[in-house]
C-alpha cells in the first residue's frame, strides 16, 4: 500500500530513474530503490555509499529524475553544487525528503535549485503517512508542511491529558493505517507504543491543519522545559537555519540552575559567524527572548 500511494503522489512513471545511496534494508532504500520501481517499471541507480560530489555527477551522468533522503543529504547536495559553481540540479520527478526534520528554508533553497523537494512524514513502523508531489501541490505545501495525509492513513493529535485536539492545535501525533507494523519483538515495547484500537504512538509533535496537511514540529523528548514553559527545539532550529552563515544546527536542552532547562545551540557555521550574530538575527526575526539560546557551541 505504501509504494502504491508513493507512486500516486510522485507521479512516478516507467521512464523515471531513481538515485539511491541509502541501504535497501532501510525503509527509504526499500521503498525508493525496490518497491516503487517494481510497481512502476522505473529503474534505479544504486550506490553503496554517500558522497555528495559523486551524487551530483551520477545524477547528471545517468539521467536521474528523482531521489530521496534526509536533511543532511540535501544540505550536502547544495554545498556540492556551490563548490562547482553550478546553480541547478534538476530532478523532473522531485525529491521526497524526510527521516528527520526538514527546515523550510532548506527545502526552498533546494526548490530554487530545481530539485523540486517534497517534505514527507513517516517512520519505519508506519512509512509514508503524509507527503506531496511537484505535479500536484504548491511550493508552500511541499516545502513548509509535511504534506497531505495519505489515503487509508489516519492521524490523531492528543494533548498532555490524552484527549484529541482540534485541527491546528499542536500535540503528540498518533497514526494508523494498512502499512503500520504489527508490533515489536519485545511485547512490553508493543504494549507501550500501540493501543487496542490500532493506533501507534509516534513520539512526534505536530498538528494537522484544517486543509489536511501535516506539520511536524518536534519530538516529545526534544521539548525544552524552561521554568514550566515548553519550548520547541524545532522552532529555534528552523529560525537559525535561515541565517546564511549556518550550515547545520541542532538545539537541545541544557541545564539551568534556576529554571531547570534552557536552549543550547550546536552550530556548524561558516567562517566568521558568531553567537552575537546569531542571537541578534533571532531577535530581529521576532523570536521571543526566552527562545534565544544563551549557550552556544560551534562545532
Amino acid at each position: 500500500s505504501s509504494p502504491l500511494r508513493t507512486t500516486r503522489w510522485q507521479g512516478t512513471r516507467w521512464d523515471d530513474r531513481s538515485y539511491m545511496p541509502a541501504p535497501v534494508a532501510h525503509a527509504t532504500g526499500l521503498l525508493s530503490a525496490i518497491a516503487v520501481p517494481v510497481f512502476t517499471g522505473a529503474s534505479t541507480v544504486l550506490r553503496d555509499g554517500w558522497d555528495a560530489e559523486r551524487a551530483v555527477d551520477d545524477i547528471e551522468r545517468y539521467g536521474v529524475t528523482t531521489s530521496s533522503g534526509a536533511a543532511v543529504f540535501m544540505t550536502e547536495l547544495l554545498a556540492a553544487l556551490d563548490a562547482t559553481g553550478r546553480t541547478e540540479l534538476v530532478l523532473r520527478s522531485g525529491y521526497p525528503c524526510g527521516g528527520s526534520t526538514i527546515p523550510t528554508e532548506l527545502a526552498q533553497r533546494c526548490d530554487d535549485a530545481g530539485m523540486l523537494p517534497s517534505r514527507a512524514w513517516g517512520m519505519t513502523e508506519c512509512p509514508g503517512v503524509s507527503g506531496s508531489a511537484p505535479r500536484l501541490h504548491s511550493r508552500h505545501n511541499r516545502t513548509a508542511t509535511d504534506g497531505l495525509i495519505a489515503p487509508g492513513c489516519e492521524v490523531r493529535v492528543t494533548g498532555a491529558d490524552g484527549s484529541d485536539l482540534p485541527p491546528g492545535e499542536p500535540g503528540e501525533m498518533w497514526v494508523r493505517g494498512p502499512q503500520r507494523a504489527l508490533g515489536y519483538l519485545d511485547p512490553a515495547h508493543t504494549a507501550e507504543a500501540f493501543d487496542a484500537d490500532g493506533w501507534f504512538r509516534t513520539g512526534d509533535m505536530g498538528f494537522v491543519a484544517p486543509d489536511g496537511t501535516v506539520t511536524m514540529t518536534g519530538r516529545v523528548k526534544e521539548i525544552i522545559n524552561r521554568g514550566g514553559e515548553k519550548l520547541s527545539s524545532r522552532e529555534i532550529e528552523d529560525a537559525l537555519a535561515a541565517h546564511p552563515g549556518v550550515v547545520e544546527v541542532a538545539v537541545v536542552a541544557a541545564p539551568h540552575p534556576r529554571l531547570g532547562e534552557q536552549p543550547a545551540a550546536f552550530v556548524l557555521g561558516k567562517p566568521g559567524v558568531t553567537e552575537a550574530d546569531l542571537g541578534g538575527f533571532l531577535a530581529d526575526a521576532g523570536l521571543a527572548p526566552q527562545k534565544i539560546p544563551r549557550v552556544w557551541r560551534f562545532v
